[in-house]
């Protein structure tokens, strides 16, 4: 199955618009490849032959690490990406093409593209991270709370036993009024209205 039709499949509805536009930049990248089809470059073709054999050529000699390798492979980058500051403390991400040619407008379009639909996941991503996180705050809360209202609710049935065990005794034992009883029971309807 195409990779495509595999994020179709796999969307969630509800969350469509934040996921990244596969179709709209592969038709992109197919409107690059025709146009290089169309218009061969020879003096781009040699140099990304080239290109190739550096890539290829460290392969066999992978243990090379030299700064003349890393610096050689950062003159022959071909984008440069950065991050920009939002006001929010977000960054967003700006690719800016190094190699300018003839045609290369709908290369930066796509750079722009992707850049767009990247920065678009990513700030949804951390919306929903936010958003989770504000959540669990607020379960902890509701959590906290529960647990502070059972203890009181535990204290309060001790202190009903307590109070039935008092009056009890009260009835039982002689020259016990019925004011204490009345007194208990005053004290155990505060606890309650608290």
């Amino acid at each position: 199955m195409k990779f495509g039709k595999q994020i179709k499949r796999q969307k969630v509805p509800e969350w469509t618009d934040a996921y990244v536009d596969y179709n709209g930049l592969k038709r992109i990248l197919q409107g690059i490849r025709n146009v290089k089809l169309r218009n061969p470059n020879p003096a781009r073709a040699s140099q990304k032959r080239l290109s190739l054999f550096r890539d290829f050529s460290s392969i066999n000699s992978s243990v090379r690490g030299s700064n003349i390798d890393i610096q050689e492979d950062i003159e022959n980058q071909v984008i440069a990406v950065h991050t920009v500051q939002q006001e929010n403390s977000r960054k967003l991400y700006n690719t800016k093409l190094l190699v300018c040619g003839e045609g290369d407008e709908n290369e930066r379009y796509f750079f722009e593209k992707l850049d767009h639909e990247l920065n678009k996941t990513n700030n949804f991503y951390k919306d929903k991270v936010e958003e989770a996180i504000a959540e669990d705050a607020l379960l902890k809360k509701q959590m906290e709370a529960l647990i502070a209202f059972r203890i009181k609710m535990m204290n309060q049935y001790s202190g009903e036993m307590d109070s039935k065990e008092m009056s009890n005794r009260s009835q039982h034992q002689p020259g016990s009024s019925r004011g204490h009883a009345v007194l208990i029971f005053k004290l155990h309807h505060c606890i309650i209205t608290d």
